[in-house]
């Protein structure tokens, strides 16, 4: 019996370019949260006039008191400089909106910083409008802000603030009016720009969209549309990816920019050798992120990493001392790179080019794929026989209903190496072979029979289908 395990649940396994299985990519950690503090929410800004970006981090210190700083980061993720906010309250997140050079520094429960792109942030002071003189400036507002076209919008509770359009002979995203403020018909959970520029609520009441031609005008004029009935709940919870919004439901997550989208259930089937079920009631109340290939849901203790574009999804966890797996965002390179932030640090999806990279910050990478075989009311098989292939030098384990057993292919090349100065003498630069193992199991006879494959080191390739064998049905039961 011939079996496809690609869209089984998984642990710490991806598909690569090729196509193949694989074990994850390793994960290298290239900045550690300031000593003593948490990292809580992150952003990257894009500076037009040089394409390069700057990092911001919102960081809680872990003692009782969980006084906050947002850092900023040069593009090798270095600490430039910081500055310190007060908050009663422990912000959901940071978010960051850059216009022409001028960045504001936002999130509900702090008040909000501006600052210029690469300098240093301070408190926001509103500034007189150049547009309308006999319409006072209004206090910069808090709560989560967004670029919007050439003007900044922050979303606070019920209401939205759209600042003044800015542009290089006049304005500035510190102008706030009370023309340009408006109130919504729910409470704001979340805000994004669509691809196509339009700006995109997610409220209590459902998900609306406002055309970006209304941002045109001195004081934004535009029908709002109702995108989705699907009702947003918490922050983090709702993201964009290219051009497309996901948010988290009941069940799992799905599309909430159209209305009737099927949801992607992720609750797993059931609890394995080596590790616990995850399912929960209600996934509104975890976290999700934008990835570099599809939407993040983060829990305590994993994180789940999809690509939409090849229909693979994954449950991550790390292996770095002392790190939770609580995944606070993304921030983007200008080479196009996205890296994974955790309230402990910034990881760079590294991958294992040397092909000698068998552990992560000294421990193994294990993927896992794990499902039930199901078999008809009327049988109650024995599987006698696993084939399997991988061609990971570390012994790949299987299991059947926990009764475990290993095998051991023999070791491999190196793999290919990237970025060596000496190619010759007793390298080898081909891709190590698919080398299929063989596990006997001497089984029980059920209705019940669930499948558990582990192999090891990062980007080691397995098999897509596995092979068993088993014994005939059993005799027709009275």
């Amino acid at each position: 019996m011939k079996i496809d395990i690609t869209q089984w649940p998984s642990r710490n396994a991806w598909q690569l370019p090729s196509g193949h299985l694989a074990v994850r990519p390793g994960l290298r950690l290239c900045a550690f949260a300031a000593g003593g503090y948490e990292i809580i929410g992150c952003a990257s800004v894009k500076v037009e006039e040089t394409d390069e970006y700057w990092h911001y981090t919102l960081q809680r210190q872990t003692t009782a008191n969980g006084s906050l700083q947002v850092i900023m980061l040069d593009d090798r993720f270095n600490e430039v400089i910081y500055a310190s906010v007060s908050s009663a309250v422990r912000p959901p997140g940071l978010w960051v909106a850059g216009v022409l050079g001028e960045v504001l520094i936002g999130a509900p429960g702090i008040n909000t910083l501006w600052g210029v792109i690469g300098s240093a942030a301070v408190p926001a002071i509103k500034v007189a409008s150049d547009n309308e003189a006999n319409t006072p400036a209004i206090q910069v507002p808090r709560g989560m802000c967004v670029r919007w076209a050439n003007r900044v919008v922050v979303a606070s509770g019920r209401t939205l603030y759209v600042s003044d359009p800015v542009a290089v002979d006049g304005g500035d995203p510190r102008t706030f009016t009370g023309v340009n403020t408006i109130a919504r018909s729910g409470a704001i959970y979340g805000i994004h720009v669509a691809r196509n520029g339009d700006l995109v609520l997610c409220q209590d009441d459902g998900v609306f969209s406002w055309p970006v031609d209304a941002a045109a005008a001195v004081a934004p004029i535009g029908e709002w549309r109702l995108a989705c009935s699907h009702r947003t709940l918490n922050y983090n919870s709702t993201a964009m990816h290219k051009g497309r919004l996901y948010g988290l439901t009941r069940r799992g997550y799905s599309l909430i920019d159209v209305e009737g989208a099927q949801a992607v259930a992720l609750d797993e089937p059931y609890s394995t050798r080596t590790v616990a079920r995850i399912a929960r009631d209600d996934w509104r109340r975890e976290r999700m992120v934008e990835g570099p290939w599809g939407p993040i849901v983060s829990i305590n203790g994993h994180f789940l990493m999809t690509d939409i574009d090849r229909g693979v999804a994954s449950w991550w966890s790390m292996t770095h001392t002392s790190e939770n797996n609580i995944i606070v965002g993304t921030l983007h390179t200008g080479e196009g790179e996205e890296l994974l932030v955790t309230s402990r640090g910034i990881y760079r999806i590294f991958g294992n080019y040397d092909g000698n990279a068998t552990t992560e910050n000294g421990s193994a990478v294990e993927a896992q794929f794990h499902n039930i075989v199901e078999s008809g009311p009327e049988s109650a098989p024995v599987l006698r026989r696993l084939h399997w292939g991988t061609d990971s030098a570390v012994e790949p384990s299987v299991a059947i209903r926990a009764t475990q057993h290993q095998d051991t292919r023999p070791e491999g090349a190196n793999g290919l190496v990237i970025g060596t100065n000496s190619w010759g003498g007793g390298n080898k630069y081909e891709t190590p072979k698919m080398r299929s193992v063989a596990v006997d199991f001497a089984g029980d006879r059920t209705d019940d029979n669930s499948i558990e494959l582990e192999a090891s080191r990062p980007l080691s390739r397995v098999a897509r289908s596995i092979f068993v064998e088993e014994d005939s049905p059993a005799p027709d039961r009275e």
